[in-house]
């Protein structure tokens, strides 16, 4: 059975309170003995905690019927209906204050009064209602949230983890890289210091023999040079190397290098070349723009086991858009000329083909190939502004493209490198040299050649010894420096300040790197002069000798 819904009546009259009671109780509610003051009814409110009050608004003591119901504690949500004779609109307004539920106005009729009851009372369960929903809305949210916020969570740890293993995983592939980079240096510097001191040693045991001295001294000197080469190489992947740009046409130097490339490609292959009529003219160093494409071509010949093969190169010019990825996302929108060079041979397996740019990487037999071909192609292209592509699949042949960017100027002269002449001693005899080199043995072997050529020497391990010298009285007219040296001053910031000092003074630098660490040239002051090592003693005399007027 539904519990009777139980209603307070707060009235001073007490035939008119006794005679609602009776009216209720006949309409099936539940009502206690009415009270006639407020604080009665706060007192009955308190114990009693009924569903409904019925407040006359004239009522005896200190609190009327308004205040008494603005007394009412908010949380326990006890609806109040006012009863009065008569409504003002003072009073209406001082009722409206506090948010009643209805209003009955004297006299009411049974009717009247029971129909305002159930309408207080079903809005009371309809927000009652609401005021559950609500809860359990919030309830549904913060439970919602408190999930999210768990998967936000989970999903920042994953994020972390999944950095740190990529960033773990990058570095296992550097080091993997550094460790085949370096192996492959050691083996070919190995093989060449072999040569060289094995040739030391045979001329230091019989230093009579004039003609074996020659001999070992010229083998000596190739295996140099092929290490000079490495070194150019290594700086051309590094893009580091110097290069001596000019305005060309490939099609000349593809038609030009002709004869090469057959002998290269040799008599079992079919060699096919289609060149663009009035292809764009290209910024690059021709004689490594030859060697990258020989290496190419050699790529490709190997690529070639069975009979029958073919070898195509093909010219033309295509434009890169905005955002547009037609070579590799590194191109800059423009033009581009591309020499495409596509192989019948066996292809190149997925797993390879990322790493075919990589320095010293190679599948081919120990002592077949340096595996430093691609690496310079890749080196050089992105050095002159371009970039390469290589496409590839087992049993499909290769195409690689080489990208540079198309230029409309009419031709220029090219930059020549620094000859290296022999110098003429008789004219700088006089001449006084600073050398400043911190490699004992280097600093040792450039006094003794500039000796040779007849030049005063003075030497410096450091820039400290250096600006000693130049802060002194002794004649100096020529600062030879190192560019990279320990301390707090390097080769450039002496030049700098011998410049300052000697401001006669005339100043070449040297470095392993070809381009001096330092943007050679742009870091020497005034006309300083730059020697890439390795140098030759010709080559370092002829730099220091005094400059034609």
């Amino acid at each position: 059975m539904a519990q009777q819904v139980r209603i307070l009546v707060v009235e001073d009259e007490r035939i008119v309170a006794l005679n609602l009671q009776q009216q209720l109780r006949r309409l099936g509610y539940s009502v206690p003995a009415p009270v006639a003051s407020g604080e009665q009814a706060l007192a009955k409110i308190r114990d009693l905690k009924p569903d409904l009050v019925l407040m006359d608004i004239n009522i005896e003591g200190t609190l009327d019927g308004i205040e008494t119901a603005s007394c009412i504690p908010a949380e326990l949500g006890i609806p109040v209906v006012y009863l009065t004779a008569y409504a003002d609109e003072p009073t209406l307004v001082r009722a409206r204050s506090t948010r009643p539920y209805g209003y009955l106005v004297k006299p009411y009729s049974e009717r009247e009064l029971h129909a305002t009851i159930q309408v207080v009372l079903e809005r009371c369960r309809t927000e009652a209602a609401l005021r559950e929903h609500g809860q359990l809305l919030d309830r549904l949210v913060q439970e919602r949230t408190a999930e999210l916020s768990g998967a936000l969570a989970r999903l920042e740890r994953e994020t972390v983890e999944r950095v740190a293993a990529e960033k773990s995983l990058r570095q296992v592939q550097k080091m993997e890289a550094i460790g085949q980079l370096t192996g492959g240096i050691a083996h070919d510097f190995n093989n060449l210091l072999t040569v060289v001191l094995g040739a030391l040693e045979l001329i230091r045991s019989d230093p009579r023999n004039v003609a074996r001295i020659a001999r070992l001294s010229q083998t000596s000197i190739t295996m140099v040079e092929r290490g000079m080469n490495l070194i150019r190489h290594l700086l051309m992947f590094s893009r580091r190397q110097a290069m001596y740009p000019e305005q060309i046409d490939p099609n000349e130097i593809v038609a030009d290098f002709r004869p090469i490339i057959e002998k290269a490609v040799g008599t079992g292959t079919e060699l096919v070349i289609r060149l663009q009529p009035s292809l764009a003219r290209v910024l690059v160093d021709p004689t490594e723009f030859q060697t990258a494409l020989l290496n190419v071509i050699i790529n490709a010949r190997e690529a070639i086991t069975a009979p029958g093969g073919r070898i195509e190169i093909e010219t033309a010019t295509v434009v890169v858009g905005q955002g547009e990825q037609v070579a590799q996302p590194r191109l800059r929108p423009g033009r581009y000329t591309v020499i495409a060079i596509r192989d019948s041979g066996t292809g190149i397996a997925a797993d390879v083909l990322g790493r075919v740019f990589d320095p010293f990487f190679t599948t081919k037999e120990v002592g077949k190939g340096s595996g430093l071909g691609l690496s310079q192609v890749y080196g050089f292209m992105q050095e002159s502004g371009g970039g390469v592509t290589l496409e590839s699949a087992p049993a499909s042949g290769t195409v690689v493209r080489l990208y540079l960017p198309a230029i409309e100027a009419a031709p220029a002269g090219r930059a020549e490198a620094p000859a290296a002449t022999a110098a003429e001693p008789a004219g700088v005899g006089a001449k006084c040299v600073l050398v400043v080199e911190d490699e004992p043995a280097v600093l040792e072997l450039a006094v003794e050649c500039l000796t040779a050529a007849g030049f005063r020497v003075l030497s410096a391990r450091d820039a400290g010894q250096a600006l000693a010298v130049l802060r002194g009285d002794a004649v100096v007219d020529i600062l030879f420096s190192d560019v990279v040296m320990p301390g707090e001053m390097d080769g450039c910031e002496l030049a700098a300040e011998a410049r300052r000092l000697r401001p006669g003074i005339r100043i070449v630098m040297t470095s392993g790197y070809a381009r001096g660490e330092r943007a050679a040239g742009g870091a020497i002051p005034g006309e300083g002069t730059f020697l890439p090592k390795p140098w030759r003693p010709e080559g370092l005399a002829a730099a220091l000798a005094e400059p034609a007027a």
